[in-house]
């Protein structure tokens, strides 16, 4: 009785510890998107999350942890993982193509969020960095993938795995601030994919 009372005030206090990283987490993401990350204090965060500045450093060492930890959750990259995870016995123009879609759909949904940091990146170091490790980890994860179906002869020996990485990601990027900005009418989404996607294929599928 005793060992099951334990267990379950422990689960309550993990639930409880869950719930306030959450709340941190999400009122960071609002709050950075709103007033941009050097804009936001602490103090902002904390009063959002309702808990105190004690709480947050508990689960954070400092405001640009909980930036990392905002963009590991919120980021238009983190989906790339999940699809990469189920990609076992998917043809690599159908993996590419589901990145792709994925990664435009979390920049538009996410949109102020993005353009936010980059606009600060621009001139703040620590965001740049903190970005650019970000960037670097999801590349890795493609390159990975890319390395593995060379492996088996799905792709050319000869493909640069990192350089098809930065170049998707890339080409998707541009055409994302190329909407955001405004100006000539955006080309849809889709007409993008299929044209970057089967640009990346002529270079990267064996030569018969």
């Amino acid at each position: 009785m005793e060992a099951d009372l334990q267990e379950q005030t422990t689960g309550t206090r993990q639930a409880q510890a869950a719930r306030r990283r959450q709340q941190l987490l999400e009122a960071a993401f609002t709050l950075f998107a709103e007033r941009g990350y050097r804009a936001t204090s602490v103090r902002d965060i904390t009063r959002a999350a309702g808990v105190t500045e004690a709480v947050l450093y508990h689960y954070f060492g400092n405001k640009a942890d909980l930036l990392a930890a905002v963009l590991a959750v919120y980021a238009p990259f983190a989906g790339y993982r999940r699809i990469l995870e189920a990609a076992d016995s998917v043809p690599v123009e159908m993996v590419l193509r589901r990145l792709s879609s994925e990664f435009l759909r979390m920049l538009h949904e996410r949109r102020a969020f993005v353009l936010t940091l980059l606009s600060e990146a621009s001139t703040d170091a620590e965001i740049a960095a903190i970005l650019r490790r970000l960037l670097d980890d999801i590349i890795g994860s493609v390159v990975t993938f890319l390395d593995s179906r060379r492996a088996t002869g799905e792709l050319s020996p000869a493909v640069d795995s990192r350089a098809v990485g930065e170049a998707l990601q890339g080409g998707l990027l541009i055409h994302f601030l190329s909407q955001s900005l405004g100006g000539e009418t955006p080309t849809a989404d889709d007409a993008v994919i299929e044209r970057l996607v089967s640009v990346l294929l002529t270079g990267i599928l064996p030569r018969s």
